[in-house]
């Protein structure tokens, strides 16, 4: 269930229809928060997910405020901002530039360690947006992956024997959609270049062993990506950035995640992890 604010205006940044009367805004916003109040009186296990933009950061705590402490959900996952649909309109208030993202993650995570958010959880389209901020800071990598119960895949041997790629859309995941069609990731639902098969015309082990998107994406490694990936020290760490974000950004899959500052300012190095 998704609660994006704390308030029904905050609520109302995100999930509101256009030209909605305040009223609305507030009967669609009592909805959603009785709707997770119920579930959970009634003994659910319930997850609230709510998205981390630009615009409503300062609102993030409040709400896991709300969904937590009040509403009774058993945990709320923060999910970063990811440029699709609604939000690649109006990137300008929704995207988080490098030292703004960075910044707040920074203050997030020592909130964390210090036991101060212990039901929230964090997903972020890849593993550059969770360590570039903790080793600007000198944040502890290893103390803030046990807080987070974050890892990137290729801190895990297995993983890392097999992959030179962090993103792992179409290798350890996929998304069904409401109307059957497979896509590697939910961040690819609805690009029809992504498009991997339907469950209403093939089996799932057909679609996973045959579909050629998942074919070229388990193809790539960190050398076949554009922006300097393959020469970067974080590279075994990161593993190239977001395909989803690639793909968005500049239509194919081993494009450069120019959202990363190492790609951005033209940079492919980072400082060594420690």
């Amino acid at each position: 269930m998704s609660i994006d604010g704390s308030t029904p205006e905050a609520f109302a940044e995100l999930r509101a229809q256009p030209r909605s009367t305040p009223a609305a805004r507030a009967a669609l916003f009592r909805r959603v928060t009785e709707g997770v109040r119920k579930a959970a009186d009634a003994g659910l296990w319930v997850s609230v997910n709510t998205t981390m933009t630009r615009a409503t950061m300062p609102d993030l705590v409040p709400t896991y405020r709300l969904a937590v402490d009040e509403l009774g959900a058993a945990s709320l996952v923060a999910i970063k901002f990811f440029p699709a649909g609604y939000g690649r309109e109006h990137l300008d208030r929704y995207e988080f530039p490098w030292q703004v993202w960075s910044t707040e993650f920074q203050s997030l995570t020592r909130a964390k360690i210090a036991g101060e958010l212990p039901k929230m959880q964090l997903s972020v389209p890849s593993a550059w947006e969770f360590y570039l901020p903790l080793i600007e800071a000198g944040i502890d990598l290893t103390v803030a992956e046990a807080a987070w119960r974050y890892r990137s895949p290729l801190r895990e041997a297995g993983y890392s024997r097999l992959r030179s790629l962090g993103d792992v859309a179409g290798v350890t995941e996929l998304c069904v959609s409401g109307d059957g069609t497979v896509y590697p990731s939910v961040l690819m639902v609805g690009d029809e270049r992504m498009h991997c098969g339907s469950l209403r015309e093939q089996s799932l082990s057909e679609i996973w062993h045959e579909a050629s998107p998942l074919v070229r994406i388990r193809g790539l490694s960190v050398d076949d990506l554009d922006g300097g990936c393959s020469s970067c020290a974080m590279n075994s760490l990161c593993g190239g950035g977001s395909r989803s974000r690639a793909l968005a950004e500049h239509g194919s899959i081993d494009a450069a995640d120019s959202s990363c500052p190492l790609v951005s300012t033209g940079v492919a190095e980072a400082r060594a992890v420690r």
